[in-house]
């Protein structure tokens, strides 16, 4: 037999490594270079989208400060309204909610000019130059919170349970007496 009709590895013009089952190590190589380029395009599309998404939330969170704002600017007018109509009857109080309204629009107004970041690094700021305020706010919404929820609670048991009652007080049956008879 010649040599063009034995079957050997690397016959029929394909190297002997590819004949055998073992990839080319340039092939590998190309594979393994591909491999990382996609991941790495993978990981930038990832990036642009977390991006894009962090933008958006942050356009959203700029939004709802500006209507908070505004908000806070309409109870500071509503304040002082109310001010106005206690101005006849008690001067006195007339002068205190005109003094909270004008505190009140202020706050306002400095809300407005404020972005989420803004506002988070002031709230960082007064929790850690005044911390007693922030637990004691904690602790009345705590509180609150508390009374809302077992409010509601206790409204859906029933007719029977009173509005406000922790612990709703339980029906007892009359006592049965038993008759006894000398026999």
């Amino acid at each position: 037999m010649n040599s063009t009709t034995r079957s050997e590895p690397g016959a029929a013009g394909l190297p002997a490594a590819a004949s055998q089952g073992r990839p080319e190590p340039g092939l590998r190589n190309k594979a393994a270079d591909t491999m990382s380029d996609l991941g790495d395009a993978a990981k930038q599309a990832a990036d642009t989208l977390v991006s894009a998404a962090t933008e958006k939330l942050k356009d959203i969170a700029n939004q709802q400060v500006a209507a908070g704002a505004d908000l806070v600017g309409h109870v500071g007018k509503s304040v002082r309204v109310a001010g106005e109509h206690l101005n006849q009857q008690a001067p006195y109080l007339a002068r205190f909610a005109f003094s909270a309204a004008q505190t009140i629009e202020g706050s306002a107004d400095q809300l407005r000019g404020q972005s989420i970041e803004g506002l988070a690094r002031s709230t960082a700021d007064f929790a850690r130059q005044r911390p007693e305020i922030v637990f004691g706010v904690a602790a009345v919404s705590g509180f609150l919170l508390f009374r809302l929820l077992n409010a509601g609670v206790s409204g859906a048991s029933g007719p029977a349970s009173r509005s406000g009652d922790i612990y709703p007080q339980r029906q007892t049956e009359p006592a049965r007496t038993r008759s006894f008879s000398p026999a």
